[in-house]
């Protein structure tokens, strides 16, 4: 929330102060969902990331709305922060790592920015309770509710690509151990142990190293 830059001394300042900014943030972060789609490999990471590409659209045309209820237009407001978790997002795509481990990253990051988008809309839905702003109240607490719910999902996605990620590293070491292992020496015998021919039966039998070469049939 940049209090730095607009004029905040009221708590209705504070409210549209943190609807122009939650305006910037939804629209800045419109085309990083669709670029980690598009780097998925797990069809339920990418069918994720699509639907976060397609509520981002929704969040926009519904926080016209809010503004249009409240008799306000939108002046969308630069946020560092998210600015700063849109590059980590677009770095999480790019990562030089195997495929499970990557979409692990993508949801990861995925995960921070509806954390940071929960906790936005969440005191802007308060604010508006608290300014008596029912129409608008009611349009960020459906946006709150399908965050929380998107948030549910990435928690139970990050579950699985998590645990395949981890067999992968594990398989990768074992694979990685069995190639530094000495090599088998193959050793040529030049004798072998025969038993010695006994004269009477009842010698105790004995045993000579002969050279190959000097084995008869």
């Amino acid at each position: 929330m940049m209090f730095g830059h607009t004029k905040t001394k009221s708590h209705n300042d504070l409210f549209h102060n943190q609807l122009n900014t939650l305006y910037g943030v939804e629209t800045e972060s419109k085309a990083t969902p669709e670029k980690m789609a598009k780097a998925a490999t797990s069809p339920a990471v990418r069918k994720e990331l699509e639907a976060a590409a397609h509520e981002t659209t929704t969040h926009v045309k519904r926080l016209d709305d809010v503004f249009a209820s409240i008799g306000e237009k939108p002046h969308a407001i630069k946020c560092g922060c998210i600015g700063g978790l849109m590059d980590d997002c677009s770095a999480s795509a790019s990562i030089e790592a195997d495929a499970n481990v990557r979409d692990a990253a993508m949801v990861a990051m995925a995960q921070t920015i509806q954390h940071n988008e929960i906790s936005r809309y969440g005191a802007a839905h308060g604010w508006a309770q608290s300014l008596k702003q029912d129409k608008a109240s009611m349009l960020l607490k459906q946006t709150l509710d399908e965050e929380t719910a998107s948030r549910t999902r990435l928690s139970d996605l990050a579950k699985t690509v998590n645990t395949s990620a981890m067999h992968k590293q594990r398989d990768g070491s074992v694979a990685s151990s069995r190639s530094r292992r000495r090599p088998c020496r193959h050793v040529v015998m030049d004798v072998l142990v025969v038993p010695r021919c006994r004269a009477r039966a009842e010698e105790p039998r004995r045993w000579v190293r002969v050279p190959i070469g000097e084995v008869s049939a």
